[in-house]
């Protein structure tokens, strides 16, 4: 699994990761990919953002480039889910008009789509 996330398969996934340099060393604040399914017109998509780092609009950056080099790459829809609970990624999904709806089989659980 770690040789899957460190060599991309740029025609089938992305993956888009933000760092900076804090008391001389580089460090992974965010990560942000997709990875298309089988038939290539649909992709599921993750981001994480490090506790220090959110709500520094960096999560929004990284969706903003993840949906173009979605679009580039001819993928026409994003989807995913998430906790229902989770409130910073139903922010950030309804911020770029995803759609959101909670799974009928599971409240805890809630659906993000968004048509490319």
């Amino acid at each position: 699994e770690l040789w899957r996330f460190t060599h991309i398969d740029y025609e089938r996934e992305m993956a888009l990761i933000a760092t900076a340099c804090i008391d001389g060393r580089e460090q992974q604040l965010a990560v942000a990919r997709y990875v298309r399914n089988e038939e290539d017109t649909e992709a599921a998509f993750a981001i994480v953002v490090g506790d220090a780092w959110q709500g520094t609009g960096l999560g929004t950056r990284l969706m903003r480039n993840l949906i173009t080099a979605a679009k580039a790459a001819g993928v026409r829809r994003l989807a995913d889910v998430t906790l229902s609970t989770n409130e910073g990624m139903r922010a950030l999904s309804r911020k770029f008009g995803f759609t959101i709806k909670r799974d009928p089989r599971d409240a805890t659980i809630t659906r993000l789509t968004l048509d490319l």
